[in-house]
């Protein structure tokens, strides 16, 4: 069936539905394809009871129009099941689970955090480009040698990532020592692929009583 309809005809269910929750189109988009008002395309939603998206879903849909920016890797040979499983165990432990849009993880041994970035590259499938960097140093670190440590272990760009201001060393001894090159922050900003990932860690049974919002499931229906 063509894109536009004869003025005064009806919207057919079958294309409606088609545009609205396959291919997720806004009113405005269908509206414009379809070579009619956007309150026909809002009547004839309503006349067929179309559920409405949810607000998260919209926005989500906004931002990233041409569909999603990972792509989960289900068929997993015996080291990448090993490399899910270390890297949900070390987001459990290390990740920020809690007001924050995206998957965010801490520390200052760039070996886990290096693992948990090849989770992200090969079983998420995200564009290393998209990974943000951050680095926490104390006053006492160098901040040009803390950029060249974590750029080579991360086999990153020393300009992919920010440094913060430095923070007063709290302090000696070992702490001092753990600390010299500061805390690397490892985040990927997307909430589908967050909640997508608390959906694995509650399958698991890691999360035990925590409270977390887990939207996934609706968002790819």
């Amino acid at each position: 069936m063509p894109d536009n309809l004869p003025k005064g005809n009806p919207v057919p269910e079958d294309v409606l539905r088609r545009l609205y929750i396959v291919q997720k189109k806004s009113l405005a988009e269908i509206a414009d394809s379809l070579h009619i008002s956007v309150h026909k395309v809002t009547y004839w939603k309503w006349k067929y009871k179309i559920a409405s998206r949810s607000i998260s879903e919209a926005v989500y849909l906004k931002y990233n129009s041409a569909g999603d920016p990972f792509s989960i890797k289900t068929d997993l040979d015996p080291e990448e099941i090993k490399l899910k499983f270390l890297a949900l165990g070390l987001y459990w432990g290390e990740g920020t689970k809690s007001g924050c849009h995206g998957i965010k993880i801490s520390n200052t041994d760039p070996i886990l955090l290096k693992h948990f970035q090849n989770f992200l590259i090969k079983i998420f499938g995200i564009d290393p480009a998209k990974i943000h960097y951050y680095l926490q140093i104390f006053r006492d670190a160098n901040s040009d040698d803390a950029k060249k440590y974590w750029a080579r272990h991360l086999n990153i760009s020393e300009g992919t990532i920010l440094v913060s201001s430095p923070l007063p060393s709290l302090g000696k001894g070992t702490y001092r020592r753990i600390n010299l090159f500061g805390v690397m922050t490892m985040c990927f900003f997307n909430t589908k692929l967050r909640n997508l990932l608390f959906n694995e860690l509650n399958a698991l049974g890691f999360t035990g009583g925590y409270s977390v919002r887990v939207e996934a499931k609706k968002m790819i229906k």
